[in-house]
């Protein structure tokens, strides 16, 4: 849906995008943002997923650091 343009609040932006997250989400995000993230080749997550994987990322990062993760 790169091509058509988003509806927000009553007009038309062409600057804000829809994308189709894993989860299963529509989210509309600015189109600067999806090209950068596209052309990193990192994924575009809906803001719910990208809570949940910094939290993971912050969890593990923490077991590292403590000793946690080596004792399994």
């Amino acid at each position: 849906m790169m091509g058509s343009l988003a509806e927000m609040g009553g007009y038309y932006s062409p600057d804000i995008g829809k994308v189709y997250c894993e989860c299963g989400s529509i989210v509309d995000l600015d189109r600067s943002f999806i090209n950068l993230k596209r052309k990193l080749g990192k994924p575009i997550e809906c803001p719910s997923c990208r809570n949940n994987r910094i939290s993971q990322d912050i969890e593990n990062l923490d077991r590292h650091f403590t000793g946690e993760d080596e004792e399994d």
